[in-house]
């Protein structure tokens, strides 16, 4: 009776081990997903992994419920996500919702810091008496106004022009030379117009 129990407690160990690792396969899995997912010619998709789970959006984010093998379902809604590999080693997202042909993004890696870079400054709009600082902090571009709580600015469309941010829409404009020179902040409706902010001179 001795030995079987050993048996027994050998054999439990090893079945709970053998659980232990496939939740940390499925974790490490879950989180490769996160990251920022681009449809040519339209906006982006940003999946970011949290808790053990993927979300989608930024505000509010959505919760991704898995339904499979890499795919997940949007929150309570009939919308449909799969991941697939692809021969360079990076998923695509593919979206299916009812009536709607389904749609392929394709993860991008985020800007170069030396590209980055190109947007850093101060940007002021005198009629307000309001200014923007930007810049980079780290691999992530930042935009803070005076009281300097830095937001994280995120890419919309994958022209390094359009960015987001808290729900308003960020876009760099540049002159003909190619140098940055005003940004736009806009509610990103038609109802309210884009209001433009200077990149100071001494800036780049």
């Amino acid at each position: 009776m001795g030995g079987s129990e050993a048996t027994l407690g050998v054999d439990e160990q090893q079945h709970h081990e053998r659980r232990r690792q496939r939740g940390q396969r499925a974790r490490l899995c879950t989180s490769e997903l996160a990251g920022l997912y681009f449809v040519s010619g339209g906006p982006s998709t940003r999946i970011a992994y949290s808790n053990g789970g993927l979300t989608i959006g930024g505000i509010p984010r959505l919760v991704l419920h898995p339904r499979g093998s890499l795919k997940f379902q949007l929150a309570d809604i009939p919308v449909y996500l799969a991941f697939q590999p692809g021969a360079d080693g990076r998923y695509r997202l593919i979206t299916d919702a009812l009536g709607v042909p389904p749609s392929v993004a394709e993860r991008t890696e985020p800007a170069s810091l030396h590209e980055l870079s190109e947007y850093e400054g101060k940007y002021r709009n005198d009629d307000l008496g309001q200014a923007y600082s930007v810049r980079r902090n780290g691999s992530a571009l930042t935009i803070a106004a005076r009281d300097g709580r830095e937001s994280t600015l995120v890419p919309t469309y994958l022209d390094g022009v359009d960015w987001s941010v808290r729900g308003f829409a960020v876009v760099f404009q540049r002159a003909a030379s190619g140098r940055v020179t005003s940004l736009l902040v806009s509610t990103g409706t038609e109802r309210t117009s884009p209001i433009r902010f200077l990149r100071s001179r001494d800036s780049g």
